[in-house]
């Protein structure tokens, strides 16, 4: 299997790249994808959203047993998840100069923490199958294409209604890991050459989800064509002027399976 792999990213209007609380990181070879958003009212959430999605790649839990039924969540990811989160947690904690931070920081930092919304997924070349885990609005699309584009699968969200201004998120700070599983979705389905997934966060979630509602196709057709960051920044700057996209950090990974 070849897999083609784009990342798209833009951030919010007045910010810079630097400042985009969003991220996402993947591995071809081992066909593992991650996506985070970092909530702003957090904090150090741009490196928490980073923690996240470099841990899950560099240890996912076992994709690779495929005795559970593809939609249940299998016990050995929910054992894998108490420390793997705890892993990141403690990562985050190491990273964060606390010395040097002024008291309010600080005590938004211990109280509050870093928060972000998650997914991750795995490929599975001997089932044509993908599984992942999700918390919180990031979302995935699964697109196929015959004689035009048509939609497959979307999710864990499938209303736009459901992107909401409090995901439930990963904190950087929780010890209650039973309770964060409670939030956690388990997302798997069927993949076919040809096919396109896409991660995203919210905001381009939303739209998404609505267009696919509205059955405004060739928007989505023109999302998919898109080749480059350049494309990609108008597409969402125009989405912005028109007022279908809300102004937020905005992020989109596709996966061409060829």
């Amino acid at each position: 299997m070849r897999l083609t792999v784009r990342p798209f990213q833009v951030p919010k209007i007045g910010n810079v790249a630097e400042e985009c609380e969003d991220a996402f990181f993947w591995d071809e070879a081992k066909q593992l994808f991650a996506i985070a958003d970092g909530a702003t009212d957090s904090a150090f959430q741009r490196l928490w959203a980073m923690l996240l999605v470099k841990g899950f790649v560099s240890h996912p839990p076992n994709f690779s047993k495929s005795e559970e039924i593809v939609f249940g969540s299998p016990p050995r990811v929910r054992t894998w998840f108490g420390g793997w989160l705890q892993s990141q947690q403690e990562k985050w904690n190491e990273s964060i100069d606390w010395d040097n931070i002024p008291w309010h920081g600080q005590n938004k930092a211990r109280q509050i923490g870093g928060l972000a919304t998650f997914m991750g997924i795995h490929l599975s070349s001997n089932e044509s199958l993908w599984r992942g885990i999700a918390i919180g609005d990031c979302n995935l699309f699964q697109f196929r294409k015959e004689t035009d584009w048509y939609v497959t699968w979307w999710g864990p969200l499938i209303y736009a209604d459901e992107f909401g201004t409090n995901p439930a998120a990963l904190s950087s700070i929780s010890k209650n890991y039973a309770v964060t599983w409670n939030y956690v979705t388990w997302i798997a389905g069927q993949y076919y050459p040809g096919d396109v997934i896409v991660l995203t966060t919210d905001a381009l979630g939303a739209w998404l989800t609505s267009a696919i509602w509205e059955r405004q196709r060739n928007s989505w057709q023109s999302l998919l064509n898109l080749q480059s960051q350049e494309e990609f920044s108008r597409f969402i700057d125009n989405l912005r002027k028109e007022k279908n996209i809300k102004n937020d950090d905005t992020s989109m990974l596709t996966i061409q399976i060829d």
